[in-house]
């Protein structure tokens, strides 16, 4: 899901059955959706992701995503959208 926040920036998450895992689904379907974010305009993409949560975390940071702040068991993170 992809949501406005503002103009230039919203916000993402994805969830993938565990039995689909593992198999580039999740990381597909996230870089289609920041092509779809770009192509809208949008600047920035965030999201929130539990800090245990390595898998996704290491997906993310491959593409582009960087922690922002950390939120108890959560932590946001963010890409910036090339033009």
């Amino acid at each position: 899901m992809l949501c406005p926040v503002n103009p230039s920036r919203a916000e993402f998450a994805i969830f993938i059955d565990q039995g689909y895992r593992d198999q580039g689904i999740g990381t597909r379907f996230t870089e289609l959706t920041l092509q779809f974010a770009r192509s809208k305009g949008f600047g920035r993409v965030w999201l929130s992701v539990e800090v245990n949560n390595l898998r996704a975390i290491r997906v993310y940071k491959k593409l582009g995503f960087q922690l922002r702040d950390l939120y108890g068991p959560e932590q946001e993170m963010e890409v910036v959208l090339e033009k």
